[in-house]
């Protein structure tokens, strides 16, 4: 008899509100470092947010995917919170606005080192956007479920 996956809490927060909440089973997001995945019992970690696809598996079996970008993640005590620049379902980025990102980081200031570094950030992120609108877009599959 397959073993059942034990459930955890998880919410994805943005400056305007909040963005998903749900009771998932597992979760994958993109870290500064490179991608992570937690399961219920993970040890406590805090990471800094990277830019690309989050994929959560709810417990219905239903998967959500999101865009996420800047910010943190926190996993304790069997609760997973993640507080983002910017958390967009992918089936609703918008492709030519994504275009339009790419354009305006690439405009940013290059005076100083800090400056290269927060254009190059704006850039990458803006590209992976742009990236998931196109996979979306040429109908390649890409998990999505209601966030209701």
């Amino acid at each position: 008899m397959p073993e059942k996956k034990r459930p955890f809490c998880i919410e994805v927060l943005t400056p305007e509100g909040s963005v998903c909440t749900a009771e998932a089973v597992s979760a994958t997001f993109p870290a500064s470092d490179g991608r992570v995945g937690v399961l219920a019992g993970h040890m406590p970690m805090v990471a800094l947010l990277g830019a690309g696809a989050m994929e959560i598996q709810r417990t219905d079996g239903q998967e959500v995917s999101l865009y996420v970008s800047g910010g943190f993640a926190q996993f304790r005590e069997n609760a997973f919170t993640i507080l983002a620049e910017e958390a967009i379902p992918i089936e609703k980025i918008d492709a030519e606005e994504a275009w339009e990102d790419i354009e305006r980081a690439r405009k940013l200031p290059m005076d100083t080192e800090a400056a290269i570094a927060r254009r190059e950030r704006a850039i990458m992120a803006a590209q992976s956007k742009f990236k998931l609108a196109q996979k979306r877009r040429q109908g390649m599959k890409m998990p999505g479920a209601s966030l209701e």
